[in-house]
């Protein structure tokens, strides 16, 4: 057809060569084939609307158009090939390339419905837009200028865009390759491009030139991210950039210019190198396996796995008993509680939250360890004692020092109350006495066996008194506090009633 051009308007099937060199051709309705090489010099246009498969317009051989053309029915090119030298190329509905390929040399590449692309790609001028339903690149795609997808995109085999950039702002998936050699390269409206399967993504540019944008949404997730030549890369507006990879992988590279420019920075394996400066504009520049290392070897590790220099204090009359991370210090009010009493202590087994029975005779020279049963004296009362008859022995509340075989000054029996401390501190010890009859004799306080004692007292029926003291314990329990009972003359034993309570600062 060399001027009107070529209107088919029902089913129809050209087996043998087809040229339209003027008005170009129009498929308005059913299904055609076209088997033999077709070129069309002018606009084409197959098809009105979306139809089903059997309607869909099929090149079989190689063909080639020099203007415009829009596919709305969709086209299967089996073997030769589709070429558009100078017009934008349409897809509006399914459309599958499965061997000879596609070329676009001008007027670019658009992409409307869902389609297939399983033989290469090549759009040298207009670029290729991606616009709706699910389209698939497998064979590859070779793009000079530009590359736009607002649509669920798959790219298999990698994407190459010369000059114009890419810009993404629907979800997209580059399973090979990705190359922007000048433009930037720009998701926007919550889009994500993710290379993965150790694919590297590529934004190579001359210096000082602006490579790289991601306004929102995840932005960009890579396995490896390289930016070389003076290019930069950019996040704002609460975009990220994530680089994830398998722990030791070669995940990020940033040779030169700018380095990088984000909200957030996540490296969650592998290695993060800059040579050039990485800036965090408002987030986190994050690291999770084993830090950011920068060309001078300094490593920056992550904040979660190191101390802050400590600067905190507290104030009089508190103590401090933590540390955060951040270097701040938790503090509280000095405070004690009681860690022992006398009374309540009390208990058949010497040691008993640190208490022990100790006696003494005057002619024995050393102590010894009390016997804890009934006494054959002293109406048969069940105490602690050194002898069961020499009257010396300790009970709960009260202390009866005594004498053995005869009432002589040298065979006096002294007793003793001893508490060792469980735990190194500072404690505070509350001892009060009111003696009962007798004879005379001398109360005494000791720390760690130590003489003189830290305090002593000698009383006589009726005397009473009060004395309270702190002491520092460092260890624990071979340090202790002692209280003595003496005799001092004549042979009347005596009984002394004492409480004791012992405190801990914590």
């Amino acid at each position: 057809v060399s001027a009107g051009g070529l209107n088919v308007s029902g089913a129809s099937k050209f087996t043998a060569a087809v040229s339209i060199s003027g008005g170009g051709v129009q498929v308005s309705a059913g299904a055609s084939t076209f088997s033999g090489p077709t070129s069309f010099l002018g606009p084409a246009y197959f098809g009105q609307g979306i139809g089903s498969p059997a309607s869909l317009t099929k090149i079989l051989g190689r063909s080639q158009t020099n203007d415009l053309a829009t596919f709305n029915n969709g086209v299967t090119v089996a073997a030769g090939g589709l070429r558009v030298q100078s017009g934008m190329a349409t897809f509006s509905a399914a459309t599958t390339v499965q061997s000879g390929g596609l070329t676009v040399s001008a007027g670019g590449l658009n992409v409307v419905g869902a389609s297939a692309f399983t033989a290469p790609v090549s759009i040298s001028g207009g670029g290729l837009s991606v616009a709706g339903g699910v389209t698939t690149l497998t064979g590859g795609a070779a793009v000079t200028n530009g590359l736009i997808v607002s649509g669920l995109a798959t790219f298999n085999n990698g994407v190459t865009v010369a000059a114009s950039g890419v810009q993404v702002s629907g979800a997209s998936t580059f399973g090979g390759a990705v190359t922007v050699n000048s433009g930037p390269l720009q998701a926007s409206g919550g889009a994500m491009v993710t290379a993965s399967s150790g694919v590297p993504l590529a934004v190579t540019a001359a210096a000082g030139a602006y490579s790289g944008t991601f306004a929102g949404g995840l932005g960009l997730s890579a396995d490896r991210l390289s930016v070389t030549d003076g290019a930069s890369l950019a996040a704002t507006s609460g975009a990220a950039l994530v680089v994830s990879g398998p722990a030791g992988a070669y995940s990020a590279v940033f040779s030169g210019g700018n380095g990088v420019s984000a909200n957030t920075l996540n490296v969650t394996a592998g290695t993060l190198t800059a040579s050039n400066g990485v800036t965090v504009v408002a987030g986190v520049l994050q690291a999770s396996s084993s830090g950011v290392q920068f060309s001078d070897s300094s490593v920056l590790t992550s904040a979660n796995a190191k101390q802050t220099r400590v600067t905190g204090t507290c104030a009089a009359g508190q103590f401090m008993y933590g540390i955060n991370s951040d270097g701040s210090v938790l503090c509280r009010p000095l405070r004690w509680y009681q860690v022992a009493d006398q009374v309540t202590d009390f208990s058949s087994t010497q040691g008993n939250n640190g208490w022990y029975y100790y006696w003494k005779s005057s002619s024995a020279g050393s102590q010894a360890l009390m016997t804890y049963g009934t006494m054959s004296c002293c109406s048969g009362v069940t105490a602690y004692y050194g002898s069961a008859s020499n009257y010396g022995h300790a009970t709960s509340t009260f202390t009866h020092t005594g004498y053995t075989a005869s009432c002589t000054t040298s065979q006096y029996v002294e007793v003793y109350r001893r508490w060792a401390c469980p735990t190194p501190g500072t404690y505070f010890v509350a001892y009060s006495f009111n003696s009962g009859w007798g004879s005379t004799q001398k109360l005494t306080i000791t720390i760690n066996g130590a003489t003189p004692p830290v305090w002593s007292y000698q009383n006589n029926a009726a005397s009473n008194g009060v004395y309270s003291f702190p002491v520092v314990f460092t260890a624990c329990p071979s340090q202790y506090v002692e209280f003595g009972h003496v005799p001092i003359d004549g042979c009347n034993s005596a009984t002394t009633t004492t409480t004791i309570k012992i405190f801990q600062v914590a």
